[in-house]
């Protein structure tokens, strides 16, 4: 249900600048879950939106089944040929040795002295944000603190000037025009939908306080993709919708990334019995509980800003970071490039973000050695920092927490 975007605008105000208590409470049921809406301008419309539910009771809950095997009914669907994929996959020996080094980051980039901005360099800060996000609709940034569980408000200077609570997730558009945040306060939880470039438009969807809800990504501005977590580990999923419904995706192990310029999402379907998973991509237009290409090789990540490929990996866990990595056709699942590394290495790439639609940035990790490496969809392998010496397991470079879904 609609009201007018004064009261939308002070339930911000209050999150923004309200610290909140996140107490316990009953499972969500999405009969209970209500939207508020302000003026949402589409200056730029990013995905044509799927028709939202008249009615939705409630999602069904996912029970993880670790002993469950992949028979043949299990087995990944073969994607079809994409007449606008590769004729030649890209393979790279992935290194630290020896790289040349390319441009500097084209996102911004954490170190122990502050966040390094593309245009503006070092700017020194004291605490160690996990994210900062651009908001000139309200004079300055929006950035995770370092615990994780909340946010500061910041202007301009990078002086505090407020905070809200904070689930695990934080989640924004490629262009970052869009922010999406799960604020806490005693009985309730508000997933919210913000714009950082019109201070009049957003959206605020009312849930109960358990299960966690937390925002994954978008399947169009206005449709944020959300995971509901409860104490046990289960996963319920769904899309919360401009009218304030929610449609539920059901059958699903977790949520990786969404994609706002086809309205796809990355998920993990199934979990093996040798501790490895499946993973697909599923498009809510088409179906909302079968994807439209399914694999048992890889684990998926984040979606290029066009929505063109998706990152990938081994099913498999790996440490500290990954040991390779993949780049997936979006579309069809086929592959595209491919980094591996020689059995005598030791190398992990370490949150790998899109800095742009045909690369990747990550950070590369080798005994103390730790740098950012540039991978691109053409197999390109580049150093983009000066390498610096650490402890195994203690990061030097990070990315921000809403560019980061691996």
């Amino acid at each position: 249900m609609n009201t007018h975007h004064d009261e939308l605008e002070q339930l911000l105000g209050r999150q923004l600048h309200d610290q909140v208590d996140h107490l316990g409470g009953h499972p969500l049921s999405l009969g209970d879950v209500t939207g508020r809406a302000g003026r949402i301008r589409r200056n730029r419309r990013i995905a044509a939106g799927l028709g939202s539910a008249a009615a939705v009771a409630i999602i069904v809950p996912v029970a993880v089944f670790a002993g469950r095997g992949v028979d043949d009914a299990d087995r990944p669907i073969e994607p079809a040929p994409s007449p606008d994929a590769p004729t030649e996959v890209a393979r790279t020996t992935l290194t630290l040795t020896g790289l040349e080094r390319g441009d500097a980051p084209g996102v911004e980039y954490f170190t122990p002295d502050g966040v390094v901005l593309p245009e503006d360099g070092l700017r020194r800060l004291d605490p160690s944000y996990q994210a900062l996000v651009p908001s000139p609709a309200d004079g300055g940034w929006i950035a995770v603190d370092p615990p994780r569980d909340s946010l500061s408000y910041l202007s301009e200077d990078f002086q505090p000037q407020g905070g809200s609570s904070k689930t695990a997730g934080l989640a924004t558009t490629p262009d970052r025009a869009w922010v999406s945040w799960t604020a806490t306060e005693a009985g309730a939880q508000t997933l919210l939908l913000h714009s950082t470039t019109d201070p009049e438009a957003g959206m605020a969807w009312d849930f109960p306080e358990l299960p966690e809800v937390s925002p994954v990504g978008f399947v169009a501005e206005d449709r944020v993709v959300f995971e509901a977590t409860d104490r046990k580990g289960s996963v319920e999923a769904g899309i919360a919708e401009p009218d304030g419904s929610v449609t539920p995706l059901p059958g699903l192990v977790g949520v990786m990334s969404a994609d706002p310029v086809e309205g796809r999402i990355a998920l993990q379907t199934t979990v093996n019995d040798d501790a490895s998973g499946c993973s697909g991509v599923l498009d809510p237009a088409v179906s909302t509980t079968e994807p439209i290409w399914e694999t048992c090789d890889h684990s998926l990540g984040a979606f290029s800003p066009d929505g063109r490929y998706v990152m990938a990996s081994s099913p498999y866990g790996d440490g500290l970071g990954l040991t390779r990595l993949e780049i997936l056709d979006a579309g069809t699942g086929e592959l595209v490039a491919e980094f591996t590394q020689r059995r005598s290495s030791q190398i992990a790439l370490v949150m790998p973000v899109w800095e742009s639609a045909d690369a990747i940035v990550a950070v590369g990790v080798e005994g103390e050695t730790q740098t950012l490496v540039r991978l691109g969809v053409d197999g390109t392998l580049e150093e983009v920092v000066e390498p610096m010496q650490g402890e195994f397991g203690d990061l030097y470079f990070y990315f921000g927490e809403d560019r980061t879904r691996f």
